[in-house]
């Protein structure tokens, strides 16, 4: 019953990383309460808590992968070659300090 629960919220959820890719939303104004409220609202109708908790788990580790990609993705070329490790620690640091869901 969950997966259906997980398929739509990670499809919600890349429709919003894909448009804030030309929306450019402020990450900790705009961006991370929206991503929250999709998490909120797609959990409200699970019954059990158990269920409910692991969906939001789930879907708040898809957020977080999903931000780092796109941290990545997004670092200034013309920095030279990027330290990928050093830039995902500091990428997945941002999100746990500044999201909340």
């Amino acid at each position: 019953m969950t997966d259906m629960y997980l398929k739509v919220g990670k499809s919600v959820l890349g429709e919003l990383f894909e448009y804030n890719k030309s929306a450019l939303m402020d990450d900790e104004a705009e961006f991370f309460p929206l991503l929250s409220t999709i998490i909120n609202g797609v959990i409200a109708t699970l019954v059990n808590p158990t269920e409910r908790e692991n969906v939001k788990h789930c879907l708040t580790d898809f957020v977080r992968d999903e931000y780092i990609k796109t941290w990545i993705q997004n670092i200034d070329e013309d920095e030279g070659e990027p330290n990928i490790d050093k830039e995902t620690k500091e990428a997945a640091k941002y999100f746990d300090n500044s999201y909340n869901s």
